[in-house]
């Protein structure tokens, strides 16, 4: 993502909070923190702490920095905010629908739970992994690798047996199946109006950029990129990898950081670039923001 990008990016988040809160360019900070939702001032302050200016300020001061390169938006980097609950897999939607697996085990999985009113729903059903469509529908797999996607309060199943799927902005659908392909990994598929297509590669994990573009990552580590009928190896070593509806990366390294999981990182104009935190997983909404779990199954969202 360009600099130029982000500044829209974050641009938004803060024009979202300021006209929440009721709020004008030529109100100051201070009036934004004082009136702005608890969770929505959370999204923003991170930048207004590394910006030079004071909560006397106005919040047009803080765009115009943002805008004149005064913050170095690229290197921002986030603060990890406790979220209540806990998880083995989450997904999130380019909706903004939030979901996730707990540790609780019922039925051929465990619980699944959406992010409703600050809290966590269960709903009806199990699963070891989730991912989200773009309109909030989640699909599910459970122990013995059989799909379900969610329509309305009913599951249904889904053909194939998967260890892991993932779904694009745009819609785009892909699995990792159980069969090896090689010592790296296993079958992948994309969906075909009503059935999979097996595709070449050999992979442990998937990820969906906005336009359908896959990535996916192997038991070794590495990190390819699809590019028409071929992979392209990419830098770094994941264990993990999401990608946000806005184009935003991530993904959880090989290097652990002591008993929660490993380093975190994110795709920065060609690189990743290693932030605060450590978990064995992470998920991006919508607006960019990442959440991760560790190995105990605690949740974080970044702030």
């Amino acid at each position: 993502m360009s600099a130029s990008d982000e500044y829209q990016r974050i641009r938004y988040q803060i024009l979202q909070v300021m006209n929440d809160a009721g709020l004008q360019v030529d109100h100051t900070l201070r009036e934004l923190h004082a009136r702005a939702d608890p969770d929505a001032w959370a999204r923003i302050e991170g930048y207004v702490k590394v910006c030079p200016i004071t909560g006397s300020q106005r919040i047009h001061d803080l765009l115009t920095a943002i805008q004149s390169g005064a913050i170095d938006l690229r290197r921002h980097t986030p603060a990890w905010r406790r979220m209540p609950g806990k998880a083995l897999n989450m997904g999130i939607g380019a909706d903004g629908s939030v979901w996730h697996v707990g540790t609780d085990c019922t039925g051929h999985g465990l619980g699944i739970y959406r992010w409703k009113g600050g809290e966590w729903e269960q709903v009806e059903g199990a699963g070891v992994g989730i991912a989200v469509g773009p309109t909030g529908e989640p699909w599910i797999w459970n122990l013995f690798g059989e799909m379900y996607r969610r329509e309305g309060e009913t599951w249904h199943q889904m053909p194939g047996i998967a260890r892991y799927i993932a779904i694009g902005a745009n819609g785009s659908v892909w699995h990792v199946g159980i069969v090896e392909t090689y010592y790296t990994g296993y079958g992948l598929y994309r969906w075909r109006v009503d059935n999979w297509e097996q595709v070449a590669g050999a992979a442990v994990g998937i990820a969906v950029a906005p336009d359908g573009t896959p990535w996916h990552w192997n038991s070794i580590g590495e990190i390819y990129k699809g590019e028409g009928d071929t992979w392209r190896q990419m830098p770094g070593l994941a264990t993990h990898l999401a990608i946000g509806a806005e184009g935003s990366m991530w993904h959880i390294g090989t290097d652990q950081r002591g008993d929660t999981g490993y380093a975190i990182y994110r795709w920065d104009e060609g690189a990743w670039e290693q932030v605060e935190g450590a978990g064995i997983g992470i998920a991006v909404g919508p607006d960019g923001v990442p959440w991760c779990w560790t190995a105990h199954g605690d949740i974080y969202k970044a702030v």
